[in-house]
């Protein structure tokens, strides 16, 4: 498996926070550039507060699992009448927004995503912006890069603002388009090489290897635990997942060449060109 971050030198976390302060400094016109309509009718509103079907859902596990809670600790319980869908809906109430917020949240989140578990970032120095940073000091620099902006009247803490349990199936393009936007007006440059691929890479390595053992040191829990693992460096969905069947480097490497994301597409799109390692190749994994 190749790395392809050695070839990156980093940039210094103080820059680093610096660089990234320009792209949150322009979240209120990005507030209006991609929610034209309002925060609270565009997709991007769903991704820390649930829709009324994720809202149902909770009700109904909460539901069941009060009841679990009381009988573990043989307490005395009695169900409250189930509510209907329809009637649920009719006293539901949307949870209140903080587009400020909620967006210099969501842009920390997919600039991370393009920075480190998607591709690489660099400079014309050579140098690379997080990739290099372990997860906890990558997620200290984004929250000190958008911390002075947040409107200070907002309660809670941003850093555990939680998102839903459906928020990787939103359309995110256009908020690539405008962090790519930001990368070719700061000249800096996008090298493609996501982190699932490259564990892909490692696990056919390893099952190949595993060729040369006795069958009864095979572990089936952890293959499959491996693979899940896998979906998740793609940000899949548990139904993608389940739909996808385990997931085949060679099979994901063509996959990716001829069905382009929604990141590799808005990058074509702002650069005039296909990123650095795409279409990707096996001999760079």
């Amino acid at each position: 498996m190749k790395d392809k971050a050695k070839l990156y030198n980093s940039v210094p976390r103080d820059q680093t926070v610096i660089f990234l302060r320009k792209l949150f400094a322009t979240h209120e016109e990005l507030l209006h550039e991609l929610a034209p309509n309002g925060f609270e009718r565009s997709i991007y509103y769903y991704v820390h507060h649930p829709s009324l079907p994720e809202a149902y859902t909770e009700y109904r596990c909460m539901r069941i699992k009060n009841y679990r809670v009381a009988k573990m600790l043989k307490l005395r319980y009695k169900f409250q009448p189930l509510i209907s869908f329809d009637d649920f809906a009719k006293t539901y109430v949307h949870t209140p927004a903080h587009p400020r917020r909620e967006m210099l949240r969501l842009l920390g989140m997919k600039i991370k995503e393009v920075c480190c578990s998607s591709g690489i970032v660099h400079n014309r120095r050579g140098e690379c912006y997080l990739h290099n940073e372990s997860e906890n000091v990558r997620n200290d620099i984004i929250y000190n890069a958008y911390v002075d902006l947040i409107d200070e009247t907002t309660p809670g803490n941003d850093q555990i603002l939680a998102t839903t349990d459906n928020y990787m199936n939103y359309d995110y393009y256009h908020v690539y388009y405008c962090i790519f936007r930001f990368l070719k007006a700061e000249k800096a440059d996008w090298h493609f090489h996501p982190d699932y691929l490259i564990f892909l890479k490692g696990l056919e390595t390893e099952l190949e290897n595993e060729e040369s053992r006795d069958f009864e040191t095979y572990d089936a829990e952890s293959a499959v635990l491996n693979q899940i693992k896998a979906a998740s460096f793609k940000e899949e969905s548990d139904e993608d997942f389940e739909g996808h069947g385990f997931l085949n480097f060679q099979e994901e490497l063509e996959h990716e060449k001829e069905h382009p994301s929604a990141m590799v597409r808005a990058y074509y799109d702002v650069y005039g060109k296909w990123p650095e390692g795409f279409p990707p190749k096996a001999e760079e994994y």
